[in-house]
């Protein structure tokens, strides 16, 4: 009886090893299995980010390409518009003829942000920094603007607490062509007075060493006529909203474009209302100055 017993325990226990030996071959193969699919996923979501990469390039290339088609033609006809002769023609048409030369400027403007815009998103030919006179050429878009702001009743001032002999390093061309943006929309949007004003400010970073000081442009450009919209101000609500309901569709599209410009500079742009009416656009960028200059700089606090 005990042999029995003893027989039967014996069976019993093979039988059980055989099941736990089945139940760790079902585990090794469930582990093997969810470890490739963990595999696959994590190539499927690599693909997947590749994919929409590849295709988000290909969307920008053919943007870039489109607007460079756009601005072109825009170009000549703004040129043409700048050499006719209107003082033949009844008021009426002159009035014309200076408002599309106008609207083509607006549009020149417009696309040749969407156009640098895309070259810096889609990594081609980035534009070299160099050594410029910031004053000068801060003058010379003011200078440009001067004959807009003349005919829409408005002063344009400058105040600037460096003098003409300053040398920055930038990236020139965009920074001039954000500068001219918020000069040129602000001046459309005034009623008697744009201000510019321009000055350094020092500002203190946190670093793994400690604190490093960094030197910022700061360009304030404030109206006093009717305000962008500033809440929520982003493409996505400006589709929705038809490019805006105050019908400063152009002011709002270029401001918007010079915003993710200056972004793209690693500098930023804000947009607030003013107490009493207007508002004020902010431009911050980063600068880096010329071994002469940066001994004998004394930054506003």
């Amino acid at each position: 009886m005990a042999d029995r017993s003893t027989s039967l325990i014996a069976l019993l226990e093979r039988r059980a090893d055989r099941e736990r030996q089945r139940r760790q071959a079902a585990e090794r193969a469930a582990e093997r299995g969810l470890r490739r699919l963990y595999e696959v996923n994590q190539r499927l979501d690599e693909l997947v980010a590749e994919r929409t990469a590849e295709a988000l390039a290909s969307r920008m290339e053919v943007l870039q390409i489109v607007s460079q088609d756009i601005l072109t033609p825009l170009l000549h006809l703004e040129g043409l518009l700048e050499r006719v002769d209107t003082s033949p023609l009844p008021e009426l048409d002159q009035r014309r003829v200076a408002e599309s030369a106008l609207a083509a400027d607006r549009c020149v403007q417009l696309v040749g942000a969407l156009v640098d815009l895309l070259t810096m998103n889609t990594g081609a030919a980035r534009q070299a920094v160099e050594v410029a006179n910031l004053l000068l050429a801060i003058n010379e878009v003011i200078a440009d603007r001067q004959s807009l702001a003349t005919e829409q009743g408005c002063s344009l001032v400058l105040e600037a607490s460096f003098d003409d002999v300053m040398e920055v390093v930038l990236d020139l061309p965009r920074t001039v062509r954000i500068l001219d943006e918020l000069i040129a929309g602000s001046v459309q949007l005034a009623k008697s007075q744009v201000r510019v004003k321009a000055t350094f400010e020092s500002v203190r970073i946190p670093v793994e060493e400690g604190d490093a000081e960094l030197l910022e442009l700061v360009v304030a450009v404030t109206h006093d006529g009717d305000a962008t919209t500033v809440d929520s101000l982003s493409v996505e609500s400006l589709v929705a909203d038809g490019l805006g309901s105050t019908g400063n569709r152009g002011e709002t599209a270029g401001f918007l474009l010079v915003t993710q410009l200056s972004v793209a500079l690693g500098g930023s742009l804000l947009l607030q209302s003013v107490e009493g009416g207007g508002e004020e656009r902010v431009l911050r960028l980063p600068l880096t100055l010329t071994e002469s200059e940066h001994s004998g700089l004394s930054p506003e606090p």
